[in-house]
């Protein structure tokens, strides 16, 4: 009876314990990710086969897959599947316990990282700290994560390797608004491009560069390499072998089977561009005389010896082997094969001789010129024809993906033979001599995307000359994250491009003739290697200061260019590894090199030029213009009223007038007047007297015609036409110099005409007469009259005024800064900033928090985008477009999860029991997470209800056990009494 008593009490506690689970469920029936748990019975020892009542055994939490509610909160996770979330209660020291838990309800804490609704960091892989040398590559050197300036997305891919996550992201600022297109006065046959160009071309790397990265997120852990660009040459006819030489006729390439053609530009040939021809290796002596002498100064192979005798032209073109007697015989034998060249006498003195001999009765006038073979006979037909290939090489820039520039032909093997041969070299070149040859490079700006050139020709009337191509670097497509890089670095460059800073000869003062000027020249550049930005040369100190390199006794564009590349490689540090000077069109271009093109640099460019010095030397020059020059019509034969026409020509050019209506003369004075070239009408009697505005200009025919009949058509004959001519000067005041003078001088002018020279004054020059007679001794020069202290001269051609004229000294002392010409300068690319960022999620490191701020995280200037999770776990940040990978939600397993221990608050720990939580790379073989969803508690309720009703009548029947115990025990009491 008593063992009865102590059987019943257990089974009240055993149910009673039954009971507070149960409760226990119901309570949490709305818990999130809650798992209901139960209560397993065991009977108690045996004692003659009588069980003694009852016990729990366990209180078994039931892990079982709970509904899913979509919730569409963007921070809201469900597990699907066996596993569950690490949690971390972490310190203000940083340390903590980890915690596990189906519950999903997170959150971003103030701190930026993913919480659960206690505060507690959930654990996984966290995005790796931006490294800014590796992740990124940014062509702004003070930019290294996405800001509002840089609004242009690119592209962005998630890339799932093996063992980790990147994200990789470009984007740039808006190249539609910086680009800009190239000047056509610099870049001409130089590869420039218009800014459509320029924008298409970046849209078609943009797609190439989304393509490989496309290609890498299908296939991330396959090969790599680099992909090639294509380079190809073309090269039209020359010299004599050309053929186009008129308008019309037209040179043309098939590129991708689309033609680009270009018609014949005529052009006549300028002095400039004829003294570029001209290879020097002549001189003649004795001019003005009866016997003048040429002289062959060094045989030049494939070259033209011309001699202009008297304003006759004859020639010689030496062979592949030339020698100097067979010029000189070559030459005789031309001079004295001429028709045109009567009663002259050559003499050819013997070897080793150089020269020859030309004798008249009357004095001579004799120039040289030698000019390469390839250079045909007509100059204008040269110069038209380096017109045209330029205009062809500027169509090709513009096709989308490829730049085309004139380019010469170097071969230390065979010469520079005008064929085109693998190896040959072929680099840019805007000489007039170099693009004589009708060699065209076309580059592609597309790494591993090939075109075809299928056909080159020149077509003149009916007659094709068929021109010849190759291609010297055969296009080659890369694969995986070689070919992403080479995609990217094209992008980067026609987004960016190499910064150019342009200085003309203008603002080098090399316009000046037979002046040499002096430069220095430094920089402020950005040091990839060093990550801060230095001069260049520096003295290696601490900090390093500037030095400059010396550019001395410079006299042309192409002298700068040869003596500042020469110092720039010997200076300290390199000058040459950051920059580099071309001659592109007779311009000084400064410029980074190919793989430092995202850099930028500021130039220190100084010069001891002369023209600063008039400025300071009290030297004062004025100009006086011709008087008006004036066409005088008599209308004595006109009958009025009528229809007249009035044609003038002149040095500035030609017009008609068409004037109707005329009722009288002083009515025609009033429409001429009209016309934006006539400055004056006057009337007198029955005469006109018209002036022009121009007072430069010479009227070298004027006609007045009545074109509706009359008593007749008036024309020149009955038109007097008179020239009042005038006068130009320049007036030198020379008070201010010291004679005899101590420092060398130069009187430079230049004319309406284009004509300009300069005359040397040396030092030791007497008075100011010593100095206007050696002004007056220049060809050009008609009077140099000096009277109270100021020279007065005229030009020999009255019919063209002075535009500029200086006396200057040549001993320039100072350095004066010279600025880069503006309007020129620039980038070669669309002049944007690129950007392209790399963020990694490393699933082999150890886990932590996961920080969900862009900003904090070194990504962007924005701290927040729109969040996003996975099957797998990742989280994505989307932001302006660019969705980031920035961390991996880790999922728990255990091999008992029985074991684990209830702890509240949702959460469980580990036990030896339960085991070390298993972690699967990529979350495999664990739950699947679903995003903006909760798991919701397994707890039943009905059931729950029915297990109480259950365990209330099982805790009543043991209480009945008891009680009649009890009542059994008093009876036995009873008896005994």
């Amino acid at each position: 009876m008593i063992g009865a008593l102590w059987t019943g009490i257990s089974g009240l506690a055993s149910h009673q314990a039954a009971l507070d689970n149960e409760s226990h469920n119901i309570a949490n029936v709305n818990t999130i990710g809650y798992k209901s748990s139960r209560i397993s019975f065991a009977d108690q020892m045996y004692q003659d086969r009588i069980g003694k009542g009852s016990k729990i055994l366990d209180a078994e939490k039931l892990y079982v897959q709970g509904n899913l509610k979509l919730t569409g909160v963007d921070y809201d996770m469900a597990l699907s599947g066996d596993g569950f979330f690490t949690v971390k209660n972490t310190t203000s020291s940083g340390s903590g316990e980890n915690y596990y838990t189906r519950a999903g309800n997170f959150r971003m804490g103030d701190n930026g990282t993913l919480q659960d609704a206690a505060g507690n960091e959930v654990q996984g892989w966290a995005m790796r700290a931006i490294d800014p040398n590796k992740d990124v590559v940014s062509t702004d050197p003070n930019n290294k994560t996405f800001t509002s300036d840089y609004n242009k997305l690119l592209t962005s891919k998630v890339i799932k390797y093996s063992d980790y996550i990147e994200t990789v992201t470009a984007k740039a600022t808006d190249y539609n608004q910086s680009a800009k297109a190239d000047s056509s006065t610099i870049y001409e046959g130089a590869g420039g491009k218009s800014k459509a160009a320029k924008i298409s071309d970046v849209e078609t790397l943009v797609a190439n560069y989304a393509s490989w990265l496309q290609k890498l997120a299908d296939n991330p852990d396959g090969g790599s390499a680099s992909s090639i660009a294509q380079i190809s040459q073309v090269n039209f006819k020359s010299g004599s072998d050309g053929l186009i030489s008129k308008e019309g006729d037209q040179v043309y390439v098939y590129i991708d089977g689309k033609k680009k053609s270009q018609n014949y530009i005529s052009t006549s040939a300028s002095q400039d561009f004829i003294d570029s021809l001209k290879t020097g290796k002549a001189s003649v002596t004795g001019n003005n005389t009866s016997t003048v002498t040429y002289s062959v100064d060094s045989p030049t192979n494939n070259t033209r010896y011309e001699i202009e005798i008297n304003g006759t032209t004859v020639y010689y073109e030496s062979d592949n082997d030339a020698t100097t007697d067979e010029i000189r015989n070559g030459l005789k034998l031309a001079i004295e094969g001429e028709s045109t060249l009567t009663g002259y006498t050559v003499n050819m003195p013997a070897a080793p001789d150089k020269t020859i001999t030309i004798s008249h009765a009357d004095p001579i006038e004799v120039s040289e010129r030698t000019f390469d073979s390839i250079v045909p006979l007509d100059l204008d037909v040269a110069a038209s024809r380096v017109a045209t290939y330029r205009a062809l090489a500027d169509q090709i820039s513009e096709i989308q993906g490829l730049r085309a520039t004139m380019v010469s032909e170097r071969n230390s093997t065979t010469g520079n033979n005008d064929v085109l041969e693998d190896s040959d070299n072929f680099n840019l070149s805007t000489s007039n001599l170099d693009m004589m040859k009708g060699i065209i490079q076309i580059k592609s700006l597309i790494p591993g995307v090939a075109f075809d050139i299928s056909e080159v020709g020149e077509v003149s009337g009916s007659n094709t000359v068929a021109g010849d191509f190759q291609t010297t670097t055969i296009a080659s497509a890369g694969e995986g994250v070689g070919a992403l890089e080479s995609a990217r670095d094209a992008l980067a460059r026609a987004i960016t491009g190499n910064q150019r800073d342009v200085y003309t000869t203008a603002d080098l003062k090399l316009d000046v003739p037979n002046i040499k000027n002096d430069f220095t020249y430094s920089i402020s550049i950005f040091d990839k290697e060093l990550d801060k930005i230095i001069p260049v040369p520096n003295d290696n100190g601490t900090p390093p200061q500037a030095t400059n390199i010396s550019i001395a006794d410079v006299d042309s564009v192409q002298d700068f260019v040869d003596k500042f590349n020469a110092q720039a490689a010997m200076s300290t540090p390199i000058l040459s590894d950051y920059v580099q000077a071309v001659n592109i069109n007779g311009n000084v271009v400064i410029q980074t090199l190919d793989d430092n093109y995202d850099v930028e640099f500021s130039g220190n460019l100084k010069g001891a030029v002369p023209f600063y010095l008039d400025q300071t030397s009290g030297i004062s020059n004025s100009h006086t213009a011709p008087a008006a020059v004036t066409s005088t019509i008599d209308t004595a034969t006109l009958t009025f009223p009528g229809t007249f026409t009035y044609n003038y020509s002149g040095s500035s050019g030609s017009n008609t007038i068409t004037l109707t209506g005329v009722t009288d003369i002083n009515d025609l004075a009033t429409k001429l007047q009209a016309d934006p070239n006539i400055d004056t009408v006057t009337t007198s009697g029955t005469d006109i007297a018209i002036t022009f505005a121009d007072k430069t200009m010479d009227i070298t025919a004027s006609s007045l015609d009545d074109s509706d009949g009359g008593t007749g058509t008036v024309n020149d004959a009955g038109l007097p036409l008179t020239h009042t001519g005038g006068t130009t000067s320049s007036d030198i005041n020379t008070t201010t110099l010291t004679f005899p003078t101590t420092e060398n001088f130069v009187f430079y002018y230049e004319q309406a005409d284009g004509t300009k020279s300069s005359i040397d004054i040396p030092a030791g020059t007497a008075d100011g007469t010593a100095m206007a007679a050696l002004i007056q001794a220049d060809s050009n020069i008609a009077t140099a009259n000096f009277a109270a202290g100021t020279i007065t001269v005229t030009p020999t051609n009255q019919d063209y005024a002075f535009t500029s004229t200086t006396l200057i000294s040549d001993a320039a002392t100072s350095m004066l800064p010279l600025d880069k010409n503006n309007d020129y300068s620039g980038r070669q690319g669309a002049g944007a900033e690129f950007i392209e960022l790399v963020n990694t999620i490393d699933q082999t490191t150890t886990q932590s928090s996961l920080q969900l701020k862009l900003d904090t995280l070194g990504i962007s200037d924005s701290a927040f985008g729109e969040f996003s999770v996975d099957s797998t776990g990742l989280i994505t940040m989307k932001q302006d477009g660019a969705e980031f990978a920035i961390g991996q939600v880790s999922i728990a397993l255990f091999n008992n999860t029985r074991g684990l221990n209830p702890s509240g608050d949702n959460l469980l720990a580990k036990t030896n029991e339960s085991g070390e939580p298993i972690y699967n790379l990529n979350n495999d073989k664990t739950a699947k997470i679903e995003g903006k969803t909760l798991e919701l508690s397994t707890a039943d309720l009905s059931e729950s209800l029915v297990n109480l009703m259950v365990f209330q009548r099982a805790f009543e029947a043991n209480a009945k056990s008891i009680t009649t115990s009890d009542q059994l025990l008093n009876t036995l009491i009873n008896l005994k009494r």
